[in-house]
């Protein structure tokens, strides 16, 4: 019983903090406001707008330090949670805060992650179907800024662009020294 309550509670921070991270990629690569998904996306994480009153938005309006900061308390209810459903030892404020900032980084290079393969599927289906789905549209527009980094020093290989597989092998490399990172400090801390 003790597993089964463990993994609800697990789907319900995950799909919270991935609809906070939707919501927070969308306003950071200015979404269409008008696609269908980002309406509903906005609609679904409406307490965003609620705690924008105490964290505005930085960065010309790009950067949501609300979205963010609701990341950040959903990603401490669930270490907080997982240690009390999995009967884990109290846990000191230093192990917590290692906990809470390797774990949000990791989350979001996953979620970038993720957000490549969709668009590496939604290109392909757009390339066989020519269809303009609001799906493929907001896809293509959050991973933009992905790959731009990648595109400045990759060659032109004309309609074939490689830099989708550079961004992978990029997080991939970045959520390894992440993970050895955290191990380390993690060991020290212990």
């Amino acid at each position: 019983m003790d597993s089964l309550i463990s993994q609800i509670f697990n789907i319900v921070t995950g799909v919270a903090m991935l609809l906070l991270f939707i919501r927070f990629m969308m306003q950071l690569t200015q979404a269409d406001p008008y696609n269908p998904i980002v309406m509903s996306t906005v609609q679904a994480t409406h307490i965003v707008d609620v705690f924008k009153r105490i964290l505005p938005t930085v960065g010309q309006g790009r950067i949501n330090l609300a979205a963010l900061g609701l990341m950040v308390l959903v990603r401490l209810v669930d270490l907080a949670g997982n240690n009390l459903l999995n009967g884990g030892m109290n846990i000191g404020p230093d192990v917590l805060l290692l906990q809470l900032v390797f774990g949000l980084l990791d989350d979001f290079l996953m979620m970038c992650k993720v957000l490549i393969y969709v668009s590496i599927i939604s290109s392909l289906i757009l390339m066989f179907t020519q269809a303009h789905t609001p799906i493929i549209m907001l896809a293509m527009q959050m991973t933009e800024p992905l790959y731009a980094p990648f595109r400045r020093f990759m060659p032109d290989l004309g309609p074939i662009d490689v830099s989708p597989i550079v961004a992978l092998l990029a997080i991939y490399i970045v959520r390894f020294m992440l993970a050895q990172a955290h191990g380390v400090l993690l060991q020290g801390l212990m």
